[in-house]
């Protein structure tokens, strides 16, 4: 059987001006003289909401032959049809369309209105169409043997299946992204992409095929809402999308406008023109359509990027689809070109939109991720802050106990300690401030190196923590050198003490710690050495990260892990050699290399 089989020479259109013809006053009608004969098989009869026209023919009897056949209106947007079978010249009979007939539930539907002819007893089938709804008057008809409907019919969910993947992948994956990126771009992208499914599965059938017991003029209610609701929300994509609010607020206001003046028109033709509101939805998708493709082009020439052009190519695309209509209704194209336009516009415009999406989602999980390393870095920054803080202060602490209880020939040295530690805690709010304002040299790479006698460095260093080594019972020695050197002295002076800290807190009493310098070549070592605890080499590869500690919670809360990281980080931004050895249970020794000036 041809399932191109020519039906439409046959037909005979009646007008039913009063809606009210019965199936065998129509036929009667259609064998007159001013039956309508179409001219071509996409021959547009009457506009939009006209009255009912019946169709008849009589089926040929090679054709009777071969049944069961079935016979389609390939219109998937027709909201209302009905087909009559008369057989011999017998009575007119309802014929049920093929959804109801055999009912398999979800997903059983047709792409468009499908009527089974089974009977086999006779032989003269005569037909007789009935249309009425919103759309405009024309036949598609077609007739085929069900093996071949049934092929057309998977090519067709095929070819839509190819056509839907690429937007609702896309719309699948950025929805990953809502809970984690609270973007109103990203939330109107995917409302918009959603109303854009909707619009296509009515334009396309699919929505009759997958829900077959939704009637049809459900279904273009649906449809039509979707068109509508998109219509305004793209509106308020396009405002978040350009960031207007922020950036251009003349414009802002004209688009808040815009989409008010469509909300009041759509609205009231739902309420007050309902049969028209296709041709609303047409004209006003229009004119919105070249208007924001209008914008988007002047978005885009400010500044030129990939991003707003994908901007521009959604607005074009929108605006080729309307143009395709427009000529669709002039040239009385086949219906498959304006509703395969649509909705390949649809899937185009939502694959488009979401490859938009895609970016600015990327561009904000980067953001994201710098923010998070910047958190991070500031968090082990003030943590480091923390930790070379609370040196100082805790000398200070040590000394002003020291001092209530203090002989007066004592009284001297442990003040002169409070000064060295209080001038200490002093030089480091210094550099919070210069940092806080982003005057801070060594933040930058480049740190304010001057030249001074390493004695002058790592004398007062050694008082400061005297008090604490003589409580804990720690011989605390130091070897004097006058080898001047080129460095930064808060810097410097933030790794001794950190290295004289950690060398004290692992240090059991009765213990000693050693401050001294070598010289090597253009280089002094600054050593710092113990005969503490020590480190196993695996601790001690460890040792130099970040909160990283091995005492198991014997020392107080305020032990972070840092200091050793804080002298390692230091010593890297300077570009300072390192050095360090540890044996468990002997001790550790510690130095690094800075140029003698």
């Amino acid at each position: 059987m041809n399932t191109d089989y020519p039906v439409w020479p046959l037909l005979r259109v009646v007008v039913d001006k009063g809606a009210d013809l019965t199936p065998s006053q129509a036929w009667d009608r259609s064998l007159q003289a001013d039956a309508i004969r179409l001219s071509h098989p996409h021959q547009v009869l009457a506009a939009a909401n006209s009255v009912p026209h019946w169709a008849a023919w009589s089926l040929p009897a090679e054709y009777a032959q071969q049944l069961p056949l079935w016979l389609s209106l390939q219109s998937p947007t027709q909201d209302q049809a009905e087909l009559w079978l008369r057989f011999n010249g017998g009575p007119w009979q309802h014929q049920a369309p093929l959804h109801e007939t055999i009912d398999l539930g979800w997903g059983s539907g047709q792409l468009f209105f499908t009527w089974p002819i089974y009977d086999t007893t006779y032989r003269q089938v005569d037909m007789l169409m009935r249309i009425h709804g919103l759309n405009r008057v024309q036949f598609p008809v077609g007739i085929h043997k069900p093996q071949a409907f049934m092929q057309q019919h998977l090519k067709l969910c095929l070819l839509i299946g190819g056509i839907l993947a690429a937007p609702l992948l896309v719309v699948v994956y950025s929805l990953t992204f809502l809970p984690v990126l609270k973007s109103k771009t990203l939330l109107l992208f995917n409302l918009l992409a959603m109303l854009e499914l909707v619009a296509g599965f009515w334009i396309c059938g699919l929505m009759h095929l997958i829900w077959p017991g939704l009637g049809r003029a459900h279904a273009a209610w649906m449809g039509t809402t979707a068109y509508g609701l998109m219509f305004g929300v793209s509106i308020y994509h396009a405002q978040a999308f350009m960031k207007t609010a922020l950036k251009h607020p003349q414009l802002h206001l004209y688009l808040h406008v815009l989409a008010s003046v469509w909300w009041i028109v759509w609205i009231s033709s739902l309420w007050l023109w309902s049969p028209h509101i296709r041709f609303v939805l047409l004209l006003g998708g229009s004119c919105q359509a070249l208007l924001l493709l209008v914008i988007s082009v002047w978005f885009f020439r400010l500044q030129p990027n990939l991003k707003r052009g994908v901007f521009v190519a959604v607005w074009g695309v929108y605006w080729v689809g309307m143009l395709v209509y427009w000529l669709f209704r002039y040239w009385e194209w086949p219906l498959v070109t304006t509703l395969g336009t649509h909705f390949i516009q649809g899937a185009l415009v939502a694959s488009l939109l979401g490859w938009s999406a895609c970016m600015h989602v990327l561009q904000e999980r980067d953001a994201l991720r710098l923010d998070m390393q910047l958190t991070k870095a500031r968090s082990r920054w003030f943590a480091a802050a923390h930790h070379d803080l609370w040196q100082p202060l805790q000398s200070m602490l040590l000394y002003a106990r020291a001092l209530v209880l203090a002989p007066e020939d004592r009284r001297f040295g442990l003040m002169t300690g409070m000064q060295i530690a209080s001038r200490a805690v002093d030089d480091f709010m210094g550099h919070l401030r210069f940092w806080a304002e982003g005057a801070d040299t060594y933040s930058s790479g480049q740190p304010a190196a001057s030249a001074l006698a390493v004695h002058e460095l790592l004398q007062p260093l050694v008082e400061e923590m005297r008090l604490l080594a003589e409580q804990k019972h720690i011989f605390l020695r130091y070897q004097p050198c006058r080898s001047k050197v080129n460095v930064d002295a808060l810097q410097v002076a933030r790794m001794v003490r950190n290295l004289l800290t950690n060398a004290l807190r692992y240090t059991q009493a009765g213990g000693s710690v050693l401050i001294g310098c070598r010289r090597k070549g253009d280089a002094l070592w600054i050593w710092c050495m113990d005969n503490g605890l020590g480190m196993s080499p695996a601790q001690l590869s460890q040792g130099f990260n970040a909160f990283t500690r091995f005492d198991k919670g014997t020392q107080p809360l305020r032990t972070l892990g840092l200091g050793l990281y804080s002298f390692k980080e230091l010593a890297q931004k300077m570009d300072l050699q390192t050095r360090w050895h540890s044996i468990p249970g002997k001790g550790t020794m510690i130095g690094f290399a800075v140029p003698v000036a």
